[in-house]
């Protein structure tokens, strides 16, 4: 009898340990597929699709937070019981990046924001907060490490904003080699406040016509919905 060809996904080795990720339990949303997930920026808008995602797959995701629990509670349905984990989590604070990623094989970073406040400078997030994370994950043997950008990101760029991000991914290849680094383009759907304020003015047309604006983007060029065609 010949052997049958084995396939990528019938098996796959934790870095760290050498050791199989083996599934547990039914298939799906109530198993638990043998890996571990830590999401930065999870509070975000596409924070809760990929820690939805991931979680709907069986992945035990670890949510890191700042400030009040109760700003990732909504993520906690996302999974089943004891798959999302919050967890209190400071950028400028290494020992609490390392409980946050100590068990993970994935980690993906999502935090960032197009403006400054008092406690965190557009250097502070895009920069030095990509490069800290991304040295913890090399020093625990993360097996994988992807981190979100920005399209358009150009150290030379006029922007502030492009040019943090450019030098966010310069430092994420020196710390973490293999990373994978994606650049979207703008966003928008369900969860952005000015996305849900139009969406209402057209599910209640006698609402007042001057609280209904247009959506635009941050070079002020309206946004188009995608074309099927």
């Amino acid at each position: 009898m010949e052997e049958e060809d084995r396939t990528k996904s019938d098996l796959v080795v934790r870095k760290t340990t050498n050791e199989p990720l083996i599934s547990q339990g039914p298939v799906g949303r109530q198993a638990w597929n043998g890996r571990t997930a830590t999401v930065f920026g999870a509070t975000g808008f596409l924070g809760r699709y990929v820690v939805s995602k991931l979680a709907r797959e069986g992945t035990k995701v670890i949510v890191p937070y700042r400030g009040l629990k109760e700003h990732t509670r909504h993520l906690i349905p996302q999974g089943d019981l004891g798959m999302v984990t919050q967890i209190e989590c400071d950028l400028r604070i290494p020992r609490q990046l390392e409980e946050a990623m100590i068990h993970s094989d994935l980690v993906i970073n999502l935090a960032g924001r197009n403006y400054e406040t008092k406690n965190f400078t557009l250097e502070k997030v895009h920069i030095q907060g990509a490069m800290d994370i991304a040295t913890t994950a090399q020093e625990l043997g993360v097996a994988r490490f992807i981190h979100v950008s920005r399209l358009g990101a150009d150290a030379s760029s006029p922007s502030e904003i492009l040019s943090c991000k450019a030098k966010g991914e310069h430092m994420v290849r020196e710390c973490y080699p293999d990373a994978t680094i994606v650049r979207p383009a703008a966003m928008y759907g369900l969860g952005i406040f000015a996305v849900e304020r139009e969406s209402q003015c057209c599910a209640y047309p006698q609402a007042n016509i001057a609280t209904c604006g247009p959506v635009v983007g941050y070079s002020a060029v309206p946004l188009h919905q995608p074309s099927r065609g």
